[in-house]
């Protein structure tokens, strides 16, 4: 989102989009190598648990982060993620930030009266994703459409105006009346380019139709991961029956959370689980799949190990459901990192060929 806004305003920005090449995330420490002179923090969870014990270890690790950002630096955190604002707050009990300086200041951007930056009147458009008023400090700045669905699609798309505004003052902070226009004039153009945002690769991204059943693909392999997209797509979907497909990731990671997965998968209305998807090779005796399909509650949920099973049981469920020819929609979403990610197109292909 902030790509798209910044080539707006400028065409000769570059970026650079952490995916199919090494990314500056908290695993490894890899992010503490970093020096930025804008840091934005969306959530912060406990995600690699191979890495980090608890919690408090991950958050203590974002602290040393924001304590790298260069003299006169800016941070802006999520206000609705408490994690985000307890490291935010650590980092300003530091005296790192300068006072009365537009940069250099700690900004807050969320739903609620106490963030700087906010999205209100938030209701769903005939696109699937939401409109909503950017304000800041209580003044309206722009309405914003976007084609996205889910409330955290509203929070990003409010963090990449309030970055952009940021980006874009650098070099002129000294004139309050200058800075609020470039505030307005650039919240306006990054609406703008919002609009027109489709998404990224794999994440809620659809895979292709058929009939009456839409095949969509998640990167998702965090229980909130997996909540905040089952919510988007309900959104998007509302009662229409929605099967996931899950390839959890790393025996640490289900090791300790399996409940907090079942939890989550829970909001869909049929779960197929598959065997672990080992991405860093590292292996826990007695831990499957099973452990979580054992915990999801109130809803159907199987254990099926390799993804060549589950290709055939989908095949025979999905040939059932065309043959007598049922009307209501079916929305099949596979979610994980491994080679589910094949799945959708696998069972389009049987179908249309």
């Amino acid at each position: 989102m902030l790509s798209i806004i910044l080539r707006e305003i400028d065409p000769g920005v570059s970026s650079v989009v952490g995916a199919d090449i090494p990314q500056a995330d908290e695993y490894d420490s890899c992010f503490l190598s970093l020096t930025p002179q804008l840091s934005l923090i969306l959530n912060i969870d406990w995600e690699h648990v191979d890495m980090f014990p608890d919690k408090k270890a991950v958050k203590k690790h974002f602290t040393e982060f924001c304590r790298r950002l260069k003299p006169g630096g800016t941070l802006i955190y999520c206000g609705e993620s408490e994690s985000a604002h307890a490291v935010a707050s650590e980092f300003m009990a530091q005296g790192k930030i300068p006072d009365d300086d537009a940069i250099g200041e700690v900004i807050s951007y969320g739903l609620e009266d106490k963030n700087m930056w906010q999205a209100v009147m938030i209701k769903p458009n005939a696109y699937g994703g939401s409109d909503y008023l950017a304000t800041y400090n209580g003044e309206v700045m722009t309405p914003v459409q976007i084609q996205l669905p889910g409330i955290h699609n509203v929070l990003n798309s409010l963090a990449a105006i309030a970055a952009a505004v940021v980006v874009a003052s650098w070099k002129n902070t000294d004139d309050g009346k200058l800075l609020a226009n470039i505030r307005k004039h650039i919240s306006e153009t990054a609406a703008r380019s919002l609009y027109s945002f489709q998404g990224v690769h794999r994440r809620l991204e659809f895979v292709g139709k058929l009939e009456n059943c839409h095949f969509y693909d998640d990167y998702a392999h965090h229980p909130t991961e997996i909540s905040a997209s089952l919510k988007a797509a309900r959104e998007k979907f509302g009662n229409s029956s929605i099967w996931v497909i899950f390839q959890p990731q790393d025996y640490s990671r289900v090791s300790r959370l399996s409940k907090d997965f079942a939890v989550a998968l829970a909001a869909a209305d049929r779960v197929i689980v598959t065997q672990i998807y080992a991405a860093r090779g590292k292996t826990a005796g007695g831990v499957s799949g099973q452990d979580i399909v054992d915990q999801i509650m109130g809803t159907s949920a199987l254990y099926i190990q390799s993804m060549d099973d589950v290709y055939v049981f989908l095949s025979a469920e999905l040939s059932t459901l065309l043959s007598s020819g049922q009307k209501d929609t079916l929305v099949v979403i596979t979610m994980g990192t491994g080679s589910c990610t094949n799945l959708g197109p696998r069972l389009l292909q049987r179908f249309m060929s």
